[in-house]
């Protein structure tokens, strides 16, 4: 709606250690304002971004609902001169580049160049409708429903300790080339992205064998919370294809919170109202 557009904001590539948040807080406001009732994305594609620690949840100051980086660009909270107070002598690279934000989850991808990201940015919003008040796109489907996949057959081996690949069955079962994966490097025993089904959109989860067997960590519980509440924002009916033993047991598992992360997610999935 025309009510509803989104401001452009210069960027600005300072190199201050006051935050552009603190800095233009009107400005901000304005940028972030719009974010409930829209599909909101952030590239970064700088090697200076002094404040960006992107939220998952659309109420909070700083939501997306995707965002992606280059793999020369770094993010975070305070810059490598602000952390060297604390003893960490980092470099921008080290503190918060494209390979640290995506394990941690600040990030859903990183991309070699910008024009990657924009491409990666169109697609994503394909999936999407302009708004929460309006239901996804629908696109012409040319892929044959009656395909068979004869590789499903023998996709998950008989033997219930040998690992296998899920990817290729995903492909195989949603629309050929539609499976758009999104955050593959964080909460790595599940795998998320959106997908067609006869044209029309899906968000698509599924259990990866080769991360802990398929069990859910703490990270894995919290990437389900994000993109089941994200499929129920914008109206994704959810596919999972599952092969899950359970939560991850252990020392480290309860040292995460694995149950209390376990017990959002299930909560998550029982108070959705998307098919």
């Amino acid at each position: 709606p025309g009510s509803w557009r989104l401001p452009v904001e210069p960027c600005e590539r300072c190199e201050t250690e006051t935050p552009w948040v603190a800095r233009n807080p009107p400005k901000f406001q304005r940028f972030i304002a719009p974010a409930k009732p829209l599909p909101m994305l952030v590239l970064v594609t700088s090697t200076n971004w002094p404040f960006w620690k992107c939220s998952t949840e659309s109420s909070a100051p700083t939501s997306r609902t995707e965002s992606a980086v280059t793999r020369n660009s770094a993010m975070f909270v305070a810059g490598p001169p602000v952390v060297k107070r604390l003893g960490q002598d980092l470099t921008k690279q080290e503190l918060g580049g494209a390979d640290i934000q995506t394990r941690a989850g600040g990030v859903d991808d990183a991309v070699d160049t910008e024009e990657e990201a924009f491409e990666r940015a169109r697609r994503f919003l394909s999936y999407l409708p302009s708004s929460v008040y309006d239901l996804p796109p629908t696109t012409p489907c040319t892929d044959d429903p009656e395909r068979a996949e004869e590789s499903l057959l023998k996709a998950v081996p008989r033997n219930r300790r040998q690992v296998y690949k899920m990817r290729p069955i995903i492909d195989a079962v949603v629309d050929k080339g539609s499976f758009f994966e999104v955050n593959a490097n964080f909460g790595r025993p599940i795998i998320t992205g959106l997908a067609r089904l006869e044209g029309r959109a899906v968000l698509l989860l599924a259990s990866d064998p080769f991360h802990y067997g398929g069990s859910w960590t703490a990270e894995a519980c919290q990437k389900v919370v994000r993109w089941v509440d994200f499929a129920e924002t914008f109206h994704l009916p959810v596919v999972y294809l599952m092969d899950c033993p359970g939560f991850m047991i252990g020392l480290e598992a309860e040292k995460s919170a694995t149950i209390r992360h376990g017990v959002r997610a299930m909560a998550a999935v029982n108070q959705s109202t998307v098919p």
